[in-house]
């Protein structure tokens, strides 16, 4: 599965996180419009500096307009580089050269998918919010860039990192084992009863949805730690059964797909209605006149 995944890192931001995911051994590239920047990531295996850039400076359009120009190569980079089927473009939607390019490329990808013109099957986006202290500037690109990123309807799933909720580096290493242990869940995770194959996974991965990355994923990695501490058998497990778990139990170990299915949908409302509360407690989609 980890071979079937690769990440078009952008920026600094980007940068930091791709280099987690080289750590855990996906195939990375590294894009920047600064070459400086790229001179920072040591030991990094592919990299390329976008063409007529001297860094950004939080200017979007210009960070659009050099990716535009320049796409013929960075696609190459891209398809010769990294034989996967999976996309996952990465950077800060606050910052000028990630959240200019992240969409921007995104949408190109997608366009030679759709002509035809490459194997990719899908194309996804792991962004990062900044916190309510950054700068104007910072927050109106960041608006700015979830408004191209949202109009990309062919785009896969969304994953967010929201600086606010604690240190970068922390999430940044979150995010990454989550990611890491969600696609190794086939691998881990064998029951004759059921289990969650490569399929499903990719499945999920292929879907159009956001996930807010902040430290309430926590609660759904007890998922992990219940399935393989406690036997099913166990007095324990009903003190310590989750609703992750209890959705596992019925869907792939009883195969009560509707129920399974229902208790699915009951989750998602109750994580929308979190995250339109979040949202309205915290400001943080700021809409600029």
């Amino acid at each position: 599965m980890k071979k079937k995944i690769g990440f078009v890192a952008i920026g600094q931001a980007g940068g930091n996180i791709g280099k987690l995911f080289e750590d855990k051994g996906f195939s990375v590239l590294y894009l920047n419009t600064s070459q400086e920047d790229l001179q920072t990531l040591k030991n990094a295996k592919y990299t390329y500096h976008i063409a007529g850039g001297e860094g950004c400076n939080k200017d979007r359009a210009k960070a659009k307009r050099l990716v535009m120009e320049d796409f013929d190569n960075i696609s190459k980079e891209i398809y010769e580089k990294m034989d996967v089927s999976m996309i996952y473009v990465v950077f800060a939607a606050g910052g000028g050269t990630g959240s200019g390019c992240g969409p921007m490329l995104i949408d190109l990808l997608l366009g030679d998918i759709a002509a035809g013109e490459s194997k990719v099957e899908s194309v996804g986006a792991i962004t990062v919010i900044p916190s309510e202290k950054e700068s104007p500037k910072t927050q109106i690109n960041c608006y700015e860039c979830f408004e191209e990123l949202t109009a990309i309807s062919s785009i896969a799933s969304v994953m967010i990192i929201d600086n606010s909720k604690g240190d970068k580096l922390i999430l940044n290493q979150h995010l990454v084992n989550v990611f890491y242990n969600f696609i190794e869940i086939p691998n881990r995770h064998k029951d004759e009863r059921g289990n969650i194959d490569r399929a499903e996974i990719e499945e999920t991965l292929k879907s159009k949805g956001m996930l807010i990355v902040t430290e309430i994923i926590g609660f759904f990695q007890v998922f992990d730690i219940i399935f393989l501490m406690i036997p099913p058998t166990s007095s324990g497990m009903s003190g310590a059964r989750s609703i992750v778990m209890l959705f596992y139990e019925e869907a792939f170990t009883r195969f009560n797909k509707g129920y399974g299915a229902a208790m699915a949908n009951i989750l998602f409302l109750i994580i929308l209605v979190i995250t339109m509360i979040q949202m309205k407690l915290q400001k943080k989609w700021v809409y600029y006149g």
